[in-house]
């Protein structure tokens, strides 16, 4: 008589290498070209970056300009807007790339930096607050070349023609924006969104006041697909908190109030469902580890890499996967891993350095 073996159900710490080496295929496919750049530049760096030990060598064509000889100018609001970056965390990483960093406040003369026989790039990041009439006949008559990167997260700034004038570049947080800066005769204007502030985003528990079955990010707009869900298909019996404007109407929801720190939101919901066609929210949210369902925009389709993120674009394909996701969750771990995963390596200060000097120096 045959003995009838009882298969053992995988144990927690298979399915934890499971999901940790599906994770790493992303990791050991094309990636931007970190390696490349810091294996040429600073060789050290390369050994505090334990996971992308796991890399191929990226094949990118050798960089024309040597960028560890030169020196960098950063210039840094006095009083930081919301949505401004963590110009510490910038500088810092803009320390693996160039030769010297010079970090300096917006309200200081420009002039005596500006005298410097050895700078190669000015970078002013903000643009909220106005330059003095001295800095501004300053950076007119500098041969350096010099970049604005516009923390214009919400609406383009009301910037004029002289402002514009002064720089070789202007970078801008969303695409929507480059028509306006270009009316005002841009030279070259680009879209490059700032990373995730790593000091504010990062996976961590958070106390039952910010956790949610449901975050939902978007305004209440009719004919929606997240109007359309939260009118008729909402779970019942299910504590949902919303982030955007318009949703007073439906009591079952929680509205976040506009002023309230995200980031122990985003750590606390089970499910993140992401409307909003923010690229920088969308890098946030996946900062902190958490599953996010992304509706598609064309402000996001040129940073995620498909594979990384889940998206969707029609009712009926949102219906699926909120419910294919919603009943797996080893699937919902594993996706919201491999998007912190891309967000940590291919959308970091690190990666943005790269990209910024890449296009001014192309």
């Amino acid at each position: 008589m045959k003995k009838t073996i009882k298969k053992k159900s995988p144990s927690k710490q298979a399915q934890n290498k499971w999901i940790l080496n599906e994770v790493k295929k992303p990791l050991n496919k094309k990636l931007q070209p970190v390696k490349h750049t810091l294996s040429a530049n600073r060789p050290s760096t390369w050994n505090e970056l334990s996971l992308l030990r796991d890399v191929q060598q990226s094949r990118e064509i050798t960089k024309k300009r040597p960028y560890k000889r030169m020196n960098l100018l950063l210039v840094a609001p006095d009083h930081p807007m919301p949505g401004a970056p963590n110009e510490m965390l910038l500088e810092e990483q803009l320390k693996h790339l160039v030769r010297n960093v010079t970090t300096i406040r917006s309200a200081q003369p420009l002039a005596e930096q500006l005298s410097r026989p050895d700078l190669d790039l000015i970078l002013i990041i903000g643009g909220e607050e106005a330059l003095s009439d001295e800095s501004t006949d300053a950076l007119n008559n500098t041969p350096v070349r010099k970049v604005l990167w516009l923390s214009d997260k919400e609406k383009p700034f009301d910037l004029d023609s002289r402002t514009v004038s002064l720089f070789d570049y202007i970078l801008t947080q969303q695409m929507a924006h480059i028509p306006v800066y270009r009316a005002l005769q841009c030279r070259n204007c680009s879209c490059l969104p700032y990373a995730s502030d790593s000091g504010m985003y990062f996976p961590r528990p958070v106390e039952d006041r910010y956790k949610s079955d449901l975050l939902l990010i978007g305004n209440a707009e009719p004919g929606s697909i997240l109007h359309s869900f939260v009118f008729s298909d909402l779970p019942a019996d299910e504590k949902v908190r919303v982030c955007g404007r318009g949703w007073e109407t439906f009591p079952s929801l929680i509205i976040i109030p506009p002023d309230e720190d995200l980031a122990p939101y985003y750590n606390g919901a089970r499910i993140v469902i992401n409307c909003s066609g923010s690229l920088v929210q969308t890098l946030d949210v996946a900062a902190c580890g958490a599953f996010q369902l992304i509706q598609q925009h064309s402000e996001l389709t040129p940073f995620l890499e498909a594979g990384n993120w889940i998206t969707f674009q029609t009712q009926d394909e949102f219906a699926d996967k909120f419910l294919y996701y919603r009943e797996n969750v080893d699937h919902r771990r594993l996706a919201a891993s491999r998007a912190l995963a891309d967000n940590k390596y291919n959308h970091s200060f690190l990666q943005k350095g790269i990209q910024l000097l890449d296009l001014v120096f192309d």
